[in-house]
């Protein structure tokens, strides 16, 4: 079973303060359909979603969060 998210297997994470932050542009990039099929990358949002997606063997490439949306979020297993 799935932590909410495992904090201590994410690698580097970074506080984002900015809607101008690079990696922000690059996920709404991800909004066009082209754009993902050129990356072979898709945005997943809530966390029973991605939950599920690891579960199946999914690895995300980049995880976006808010602390405190994470630390109170109910089991959703």
């Amino acid at each position: 079973m799935l932590l909410p998210l495992q904090l201590e297997a994410i690698q580097s994470p970074h506080m984002i303060t900015s809607a101008k932050n690079q990696r922000i542009k690059d996920a709404q990039k991800l909004s066009r359909k082209r754009h993902r099929e050129q990356t072979q990358t898709l945005l997943m949002e809530g966390l029973r979603l991605v939950r599920d997606a690891v579960e199946s063997g999914v690895r995300p490439q980049t995880i976006f969060y808010a602390p405190t949306q994470l630390a109170n979020a109910p089991d959703t297993a």
